[in-house]
Protein backbone atom coordinates (compact mmCIF):
# COMPACT_ATOMS: atom_id res chain seq x y z
CA UNK A 1 0.00 0.00 0.00
CA UNK A 2 1.31 3.41 -0.98
CA UNK A 3 1.86 6.02 1.76
CA UNK A 4 0.05 9.31 1.26
CA UNK A 5 1.96 12.57 1.28
CA UNK A 6 1.15 15.18 3.91
CA UNK A 7 -0.77 17.19 1.33
CA UNK A 8 -2.74 14.13 0.24
CA UNK A 9 -3.53 13.31 3.87
CA UNK A 10 -4.88 16.82 4.43
CA UNK A 11 -7.01 16.54 1.29
CA UNK A 12 -8.39 13.19 2.46
CA UNK A 13 -9.05 14.61 5.94
CA UNK A 14 -10.94 17.52 4.41
CA UNK A 15 -13.02 15.23 2.22
CA UNK A 16 -13.96 13.01 5.15
CA UNK A 17 -14.76 15.79 7.61
CA UNK A 18 -16.81 17.74 5.07
CA UNK A 19 -19.24 14.82 4.81
CA UNK A 20 -19.90 14.50 8.52
CA UNK A 21 -22.41 16.62 10.40
CA UNK A 22 -20.67 18.74 13.00
CA UNK A 23 -16.97 19.51 13.24
CA UNK A 24 -13.73 18.03 14.48
CA UNK A 25 -11.03 19.70 16.51
CA UNK A 26 -7.84 19.05 18.38
CA UNK A 27 -6.98 21.32 21.28
CA UNK A 28 -4.53 21.67 24.10
CA UNK A 29 -5.79 20.76 27.54
CA UNK A 30 -4.91 24.23 28.86
CA UNK A 31 -6.94 26.94 30.58
CA UNK A 32 -8.15 28.34 27.24
CA UNK A 33 -8.55 25.03 25.37
CA UNK A 34 -6.22 26.38 22.70
CA UNK A 35 -7.34 25.01 19.34
CA UNK A 36 -4.63 23.38 17.25
CA UNK A 37 -6.82 22.16 14.40
CA UNK A 38 -10.47 22.77 13.55
CA UNK A 39 -12.43 21.46 10.59
CA UNK A 40 -13.97 24.01 8.23
CA UNK A 41 -17.50 22.85 9.11
CA UNK A 42 -17.20 24.75 12.41
CA UNK A 43 -18.48 27.80 10.52
CA UNK A 44 -21.94 26.30 9.95
CA UNK A 45 -22.36 25.86 13.70
CA UNK A 46 -20.65 28.94 15.11
CA UNK A 47 -20.60 31.51 12.30
CA UNK A 48 -16.81 31.82 12.65
CA UNK A 49 -14.18 30.58 10.20
CA UNK A 50 -11.99 27.71 11.33
CA UNK A 51 -8.90 29.94 11.17
CA UNK A 52 -10.45 32.24 13.79
CA UNK A 53 -10.11 29.41 16.33
CA UNK A 54 -6.58 28.18 15.49
CA UNK A 55 -4.35 29.08 18.45
CA UNK A 56 -7.35 31.10 19.66
CA UNK A 57 -6.39 33.72 17.08
CA UNK A 58 -9.66 35.67 17.10
CA UNK A 59 -12.05 33.49 19.09
CA UNK A 60 -11.72 31.12 22.04
CA UNK A 61 -14.22 28.31 21.60
CA UNK A 62 -14.68 28.17 25.37
CA UNK A 63 -15.82 31.81 25.28
CA UNK A 64 -18.81 30.70 23.20
CA UNK A 65 -20.04 28.26 25.86
CA UNK A 66 -23.12 29.52 27.68
CA UNK A 67 -22.05 30.61 31.19
CA UNK A 68 -24.36 28.16 33.03
CA UNK A 69 -22.86 25.28 31.03
CA UNK A 70 -19.19 26.26 31.27
CA UNK A 71 -18.32 24.55 34.57
CA UNK A 72 -20.25 21.32 33.89
CA UNK A 73 -18.55 21.00 30.48
CA UNK A 74 -15.11 21.44 32.04
CA UNK A 75 -15.87 18.94 34.79
CA UNK A 76 -17.17 16.32 32.35
CA UNK A 77 -14.09 16.59 30.15
CA UNK A 78 -11.66 16.63 33.08
CA UNK A 79 -13.29 13.60 34.71
CA UNK A 80 -13.19 11.65 31.46
CA UNK A 81 -9.53 12.60 30.96
CA UNK A 82 -8.62 11.27 34.42
CA UNK A 83 -9.93 7.80 33.59
CA UNK A 84 -9.06 7.95 29.87
CA UNK A 85 -12.72 7.60 28.90
CA UNK A 86 -14.83 9.03 26.12
CA UNK A 87 -16.99 11.96 27.18
CA UNK A 88 -20.44 12.65 25.77
CA UNK A 89 -21.95 16.01 26.69
CA UNK A 90 -24.56 18.52 25.57
CA UNK A 91 -24.30 22.24 26.16
CA UNK A 92 -25.20 25.58 24.66
CA UNK A 93 -23.00 27.95 22.71
CA UNK A 94 -23.55 31.48 21.49
CA UNK A 95 -23.14 31.80 17.73
CA UNK A 96 -21.59 34.82 16.06
CA UNK A 97 -25.16 36.01 15.39
CA UNK A 98 -25.76 35.93 19.19
CA UNK A 99 -28.22 33.01 18.83
CA UNK A 100 -27.96 30.20 21.38
CA UNK A 101 -27.73 26.66 20.00
CA UNK A 102 -27.33 23.26 21.62
CA UNK A 103 -24.17 21.29 20.88
CA UNK A 104 -23.63 17.57 21.34
CA UNK A 105 -19.94 16.84 21.82
CA UNK A 106 -18.31 13.44 22.00
CA UNK A 107 -14.59 13.01 22.35
CA UNK A 108 -11.60 12.00 24.40
CA UNK A 109 -8.52 13.67 25.75
CA UNK A 110 -5.39 12.46 24.00
CA UNK A 111 -1.99 12.55 25.63
CA UNK A 112 -0.63 13.97 22.38
CA UNK A 113 -2.69 17.19 22.51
Amino acid sequence: MEMLSGEDMMTLYGEITSRIEGFFYKAKMDEHTTMLNVSESVKSLTGYDAQDFILNKNVKFTALIYPDDFVPVGVAISEAAKIKAIYDIEYRIKQRSEALVWVHERGYVSDSA
